[in-house]
Formats: structure tokens, C-alpha cells, sequence
């Protein structure tokens, strides 16, 4: 799921490239669980290097605190979301075709890095003022490739969206907080219907359904 190639993360200290990607991959993925299961201010980067299957020690050779674990998981969200929204892009001809690709991508995305986003959600707060907006600013990246998406198809389709910096906030943050809200009902409500449930209400607040070609959602 992560492209641990992109992660820039915090200077290593380790001269072999391979081996700071793959170094850095695990930790990320053992971070994830482990602010998910415990919350990042409760766990120590003890707890991350056990769960990664390295020393301790080791771990202060790829990062230089437990907020760059921070960093490096919300990092790995972001790249995970453009690498999924540009899959879904490649075979999309016409506006429509482009929109359909986007919102399920969207969702997608979100679904696959659920608990990305719930440790982001929950910790975020927790750290240094500084540092924090450095993690805003991955999230407004974000949002900026589904903002340029959306105003490249509103520009070929002549789609009215007012204010793009809104419907993209809308369009990213709605599916996860509903996601983020399984708690709820990820028992009664497949993921599946969920799915479509947020496909259809995007398209509709965005009019969609007007658009006068076929949608690879209507397949």
C-alpha cells in the first residue's frame, strides 16, 4: 500500500537507499497499528520498533523522534491518495468519466488508509504548534490534487462548482468522517454500501447526473 520509495521523512543516517525505504516502510506500517491500537501520546517508539521487528536504537537511525513517525504515517496517507486518484485517472477520457474516477478513487483512497486518517484525526493535536503545520500541509496538498482535478473537469464540461476550495474539502473530508465513523456500523453496513452511498450523494451536490455523458458508474 505505501510507496516507501517517495517517503522523504526526517535525514538518515544510513548511506543505503534500499535500505532506508524499506527501513522507513515498516516503520510506517508498524506506527500506523500502533498509534491506531494505543493512541500516539500512550505509546513510546519502544512500542513502534517492537511492532516493526527492529531494536530501538535502530529506529533513531531513520527518524529522529516519534513525531516524525507522525509525520512520515500522515506523509504515506498522502502519497497513498495521489498514487490511487492517478490510477483511477489513467483510463478516463471524457468529464464525466474523469468525475466517476474521482469520487471512487476518494473513497477508495480513504478506505484503504482508514486508519491513517483516524490516527491524523485523533493525535494531531498533540503535537508542537510548529510541527503541526507541517502536518497541515499535507493535508491541504491533498486536497489541492482533488481541487485541480475538479477545476479541470469543471473547465471542459462547463460544471458551475462556485467554490472549488469547498467542494474539494467536501468531497475529501465527507467520506472520512462517515468512514471514520465504522464504529457505528461496520457491522450492519457493508463496505460496498457505504461505497456507493457516497458516490451518489457527491453527485448529486455536484450535479453530476446532468452530465451528457454515459458515467462508468451507470455501467
Amino acid at each position: 500500500m505505501s510507496d516507501a520509495a517517495s517517503i522523504r521523512g526526517p535525514t538518515s543516517s544510513v548511506k543505503n537507499p534500499i535500505l532506508v525505504r524499506e527501513r522507513r516502510l515498516a516503520l510506517i506500517k508498524a506506527a500506523v497499528e500502533v498509534f491506531h491500537a494505543k493512541g500516539y501520546h500512550a505509546c513510546r517508539v519502544a512500542d513502534v520498533a517492537e511492532a516493526a521487528g527492529i531494536s530501538q536504537g535502530t529506529v533513531y537511525n531513520y527518524v529522529n523522534s516519534k513525531e516524525d513517525l507522525l509525520f512520515m504515517v500522515c506523509e504515506d496517507h498522502l502519497l497513498g491518495y495521489e498514487r490511487i486518484v492517478n490510477s483511477a485517472l489513467e483510463g478516463a477520457k471524457t468529464a464525466k468519466e474523469k468525475l466517476d474516477a474521482l469520487l471512487k478513487a476518494t473513497v477508495e483512497a480513504i478506505f484503504s488508509y482508514r486508519k491513517h486518517y483516524i490516527v491524523m484525526l485523533r493525535e494531531l493535536h498533540l503535537v508542537e504548534k510548529n510541527r503541526r503545520r507541517a502536518f497541515m500541509k499535507l493535508a491541504a496538498d491533498q486536497r489541492k490534487i482533488c481541487e485541480d482535478i475538479l477545476i479541470e473537469i469543471a473547465k471542459e464540461e462547463g460544471l458551475d462548482v462556485r467554490n472549488s476550495l469547498l467542494v474539494s474539502n467536501m468531497m475529501i473530508f465527507l467520506p472520512s468522517f462517515l468512514i471514520s465513523r465504522g464504529w457505528d456500523f461496520n457491522r450492519s453496513v457493508a463496505e460496498e454500501e457505504v461505497t456507493r452511498f457516497l458516490i451518489t450523494f457527491m453527485r448529486r451536490g455536484l450535479r453530476a447526473d446532468e452530465f451528457p455523458h454515459q458515467s462508468a458508474l451507470d455501467d
